[in-house]
């Protein structure tokens, strides 16, 4: 697997990102020290490249108790194939990450704990083939986890 090279973005380079990423856990970690804070449970929720976000950190922080993401759960796979890829920025894809696992794998990390995932029904950034192969992926693995009811998709159109 490729190490050392990183993307320079707009707002400049990515190394100015390790920072802002240490001030979040920092910030993360100050809070849950905080008696206050310290019983209650850690959820992450987002919307769109917040979404990302927020199944990112649930899948690599077992101490995140639920998830919720809103508008950017898609199979990378059909974003590829339909060339919503490009609609998404620079943070969606890291290099080399679709050679070693799929959204799906990413997101089952998560399992056995609460995740509920809601996209639009129209929504190009989660073409439908990419968002079913998500739910197919995670009704299995919150099976294989014993807790079926644990992982909640939503769709634009889902009456529910």
């Amino acid at each position: 697997m490729r190490t050392g090279t990183a993307s320079t973005s707009a707002r400049g380079s990515s190394s100015q990102a390790v920072p802002r990423s240490r001030r979040r856990r920092t910030r993360k970690r100050s809070l849950s020290n905080e008696p206050r804070f310290a019983p209650l449970p850690v959820i992450t929720l987002g919307m769109s490249m917040g979404s990302t976000m927020a199944w990112w950190a649930a899948a690599l922080e077992p101490r995140v108790a639920a998830c919720v993401d809103l508008c950017c759960l898609a199979e990378f796979d059909a974003l590829v194939a339909t060339e919503a890829d490009d609609l998404h920025g620079e943070y969606f894809f890291v290099p080399g990450l679709r050679r070693e696992f799929s959204a799906a794998a990413i997101n089952a990390l998560i399992a056995p704990r609460p995740h509920l995932s809601c996209v639009g029904a129209a929504d190009p950034l989660t073409p439908a083939a990419g968002v079913a192969s998500i739910d197919h992926a995670l009704r299995a693995a919150y099976a294989e986890s014993g807790v079926p009811h644990a992982w909640q998709q939503r769709t634009g159109r889902d009456p529910r």
